[in-house]
């Protein structure tokens, strides 16, 4: 599986992708998402938990998969 984190101002996110799913309400613990940057950055003092912005999962194989903007990271529910 690949991903992109999305900027829902500029994506239909009513409707279903053609190919994976959209997630949401997830958050990230001691970061938060940079909107210029793009990238997990500091977050904010005082400030454990920031809420994720949606996320575009596409599956794909592995081969063609760029590791090079990713993060490896658990998910918990």
């Amino acid at each position: 599986m690949d991903f992109k984190v999305l900027d829902e101002s500029k994506v239909d996110t009513k409707r279903a992708p053609e190919d994976g799913v959209y997630i949401y309400g997830l958050f990230v613990e001691g970061c938060r998402w940079d909107e210029r940057k793009e990238a997990l950055d500091e977050s904010a003092p005082k400030v454990l938990y920031t809420e994720m912005k949606m996320i575009h999962i596409q599956p794909k194989n592995k081969a063609d998969i760029d590791y090079g903007h990713s993060y490896c990271c658990p998910v918990y529910k």
